[in-house]
């Protein structure tokens, strides 16, 4: 039996759940193999399986997951440190001292935060947008016949950064807001950052409502695994059989919107709006039943959302 056509391409096809490569490849791989080990090693396991999804996808650029984790790794323990020292110092000042020595040491834990901030979102900025924002400038410079125009930077970009970045920065703020203990587990920390069901689509989740879940993965029970398979099936309906089909219309009705009236323009409208709709819902039911099948549950962060309140 030829499986050529399941590893061609497999990087690329990878970024779908419902591609082949990943639905009869890599998930029953990732199963048997996870499935096999002792319990005590099934982390170990999910971790090396969720870098080795993530090579897949996006190859040698896994090490910005790597480095992001490690960063606020240190970052949370350097300010777990800092509000320690807060507690110790003020328990040992008198009563109406404490008030005016606090602000310096919140001070210090702001200016952490808003190194974690600035080095996680700001290189997402600078790789997402800094092209975009550089061809604006450009064509402006262009319009006002300037003889100048900027080079277009080129980054390598990881898939997912997107989710990862704003994880990582949830994590720290957390760690700020005292929500949540600094982990000094670096395994943990790093399989929650990579969980591989949810690094290309997200949801993003905070370290609270996961974390402790992944590190203490159970046996797959027969259950999760015929309702996270059902799951990842029903979500399989919604892309190929609904969004994929309705692609050709919307594509054709806004190609050449000067060939149709109003009412075909507003059907073609209402149709994109499905489409995008059960293009994510599948996309995010895929990813809630990849989980359930580890026994992860995952926040539904894309139920109603015409009707959601934020």
């Amino acid at each position: 039996m030829d499986l050529s056509f399941l590893l061609a391409g497999a990087g690329a096809s990878m970024t779908s759940f419902f591609a082949p490569t990943f639905l009869f490849l890599f998930l029953p791989a990732s199963l048997i193999l996870y499935v096999a080990v002792p319990k005590k090693a099934k982390k170990y396991v999910l971790l090396g399986e969720s870098y080795l999804f993530f090579w897949f996808i996006s190859g040698a650029l896994l090490l910005y997951l790597v480095l992001s984790t490690a960063a606020i790794y240190g970052f949370g323990i350097w300010l777990e440190k800092i509000q320690e020292r807060m507690k110790t110092a003020l328990k040992a000042l008198p009563k109406e001292e404490r008030k005016a020595a606090k602000p310096a040491y919140i001070h210090e834990q702001r200016c952490v935060v808003a190194l974690a901030v600035i080095l996680h979102i700001g290189l997402l900025l600078v790789i997402k947008y800094s092209g975009f924002l550089i061809e604006n400038v450009n064509g402006i410079l262009s319009f006002l016949n300037s003889p100048i125009l900027l080079g277009t930077p080129r980054y390598l970009m990881p898939i997912g950064i997107s989710f990862f970045s704003l994880q990582a920065v949830s994590y720290v703020v957390d760690v700020y807001h005292g929500l949540i203990k600094a982990d000094r587990n670096f395994f943990r920390l790093a399989l929650f950052m990579s969980f591989f069901p949810q690094i290309v689509e997200g949801p993003i989740v905070r370290y609270s409502q996961t974390a402790e879940a992944l590190w203490n993965v159970q046996p797959i029970r027969y259950q999760n695994l015929t309702m996270g398979l059902q799951r990842v099936v029903y979500g399989m309906m919604k892309k190929v059989v609904v969004a994929d089909r309705l692609n050709p219309l919307v594509q054709a009705v806004f190609d050449q919107t000067h060939q149709y009236d109003g009412g075909i323009i507003a059907l073609g409208a209402i149709a994109y709006t499905v489409q995008l709709y059960m293009d994510f819902s599948g996309a995010m039911d895929a990813v809630v039943g990849v989980a359930q099948i580890f026994g992860i549950t995952m926040p539904e962060n894309f139920r109603r959302p015409f009707f959601s309140k934020t």
